[in-house]
């Protein structure tokens, strides 16, 4: 691997951790994908440099899911949903390298299963479970910025579900 690629694919993950940080503050869905779409946006690229073509593929598919999800909003069919999940599974295959690989094809069904269903709260905990596998995975291909982006993510959700679920509940 070239070392400026490697360089330039973790600045692409710490930009993305931005992203990813401030969507899921957002307690509106319409915010929160707008958010992650950007954040994929700077996955794809920084898995590309990484030579971590699974990652690189998911993250396409859950840019497309998003801007589907961002568009149709809380009236998403469940034939969308399938789709997405169709591609999700034939484009892991396709890129296939070993069983790391198939870490964020799960993730990924689980996080889009999350944002097609109504409850934010849900959302927000299947995003905790979501980056457990894309920690094993950024470890596994060296996304040191995806690593920290996720670790942070997940403090992140914890937060949100604390201030969301947990507080408004008391």
């Amino acid at each position: 691997m070239v070392v400026y690629m490697f360089y330039l694919g973790q600045l692409l993950g710490f930009i993305a951790l931005l992203f990813l940080i401030l969507s899921l503050q957002k307690n509106n869905k319409d915010k929160l994908l707008k958010y992650q779409i950007f954040a994929n946006i700077f996955f794809i690229f920084q898995y590309l440099c990484l030579n971590a073509i699974t990652g690189s593929f998911i993250y396409l598919v859950v840019l497309i899911r998003n801007l589907i999800f961002k568009k149709l909003k809380n009236n998403i069919p469940i034939s969308y949903l399938l789709i997405i999940l169709f591609l999700i599974i034939i484009l892991s295959y396709f890129s296939y390298k070993d069983i790391f690989s198939l870490l964020p094809t799960v993730a990924s069904i689980m996080y889009s299963f999350a944002l097609w269903q109504k409850k934010l709260s849900i959302t927000r905990l299947i995003e905790i479970f979501s980056c457990v596998l894309f920690i094993i995975y950024n470890i596994h291909v060296l996304a040191i910025g995806a690593l920290i982006s996720t670790l942070l993510e997940m403090i992140s959700g914890f937060i949100a579900i604390y201030r969301y679920d947990i507080k408004n509940e008391k």
